[in-house]
């Protein structure tokens, strides 16, 4: 067991009395409420070779099976002009009405989580928990993987893709997120997994819910009108299906 475990892993292994293979077997567990021992979480170590990737607030680190979203100090912000840096929780403060993005964001998923149908779950990256460690915060999350146990490449990184069945469920995440009222403006294609099927089927896997809109999202003044809302969210998908979506027939359409 103990060789096939990663530099990371093996020391977490040595220094705590709880076993990976238990950690492991809740984490699989189909369960949006994984709570690990508090001493994995404090000897919990991210090596650089485990980053897998960064955005604007957090970098983020593969930890055994799952991805483990680090909250970055401080932001670069452009006024103009000017370029300079702020303290990450003053910034969430005035997103979210929160100090702590990840917080922000676990709220943001259970509220999302809660009204998904049973068939489009799998389209919705999990976010178990939200620890702090040595003073960082830490968003314990599902790392989307292939059915081959490969890491989902980003949409981003896949480039375009020509499965219908892809764009049919991308529709339907998208119907469901305007008819709950969730303005969802993180659609990006860094943000949305294209995970692989066993048969060769794909389907989009939405993993960043930092910033969805008004609901959570008490601060910002233009997403007070549920038109206007409505309108920046659906321009949002409308730019991923034109340049991710080959331009051939298909049944699938906008929303409208």
């Amino acid at each position: 067991m103990h060789g096939n475990l990663t530099p990371v892993e093996k020391k977490v292994w040595f220094c705590n009395s709880v076993s990976l293979q238990k950690i492991f077997n809740i984490m699989y567990q189909n369960s949006a409420t994984l709570s690990l021992p508090q001493d994995v979480y404090s000897n919990l170590e991210l090596a650089v070779h485990d980053r897998i990737g960064e955005g604007k607030h957090r970098v983020v680190y593969q930890w055994g099976g799952l991805a483990i979203k680090v909250l970055k100090p401080s932001i670069q912000i452009r006024l103009g002009h000017y370029s300079f840096r702020i303290p990450t929780w003053l910034y969430a403060l005035y997103r979210n009405g929160l100090f702590d993005l990840n917080t922000a964001e676990h709220a943001h998923y259970q509220h999302i989580i809660a009204g998904v149908p049973t068939h489009l779950k799998d389209s919705f990256a999990e976010v178990y928990n939200v620890i702090q460690v040595n003073g960082t915060s830490m968003s314990i999350c599902e790392l989307v993987r292939n059915y081959d146990g490969a890491i989902a490449k980003t949409l981003a990184e896949n480039g375009q893709v020509s499965d219908t069945g892809f764009w049919k469920r991308y529709n339907e995440v998208e119907k469901f997120l305007l008819s709950k009222g969730v303005f969802y403006t993180e659609a990006w294609p860094n943000n949305i997994s294209v995970k692989v099927s066993r048969d060769g089927s794909m389907i989009p896997v939405l993993f960043d819910y930092d910033l969805i809109g008004l609901r959570s999202y008490p601060l910002k003044i233009d997403m007070v009108f549920k038109s206007h809302s409505r309108k920046k969210v659906k321009r949002r998908f409308e730019k991923i299906r034109k340049s991710f979506q080959p331009k051939i027939p298909s049944e699938t359409s906008p929303i409208h």
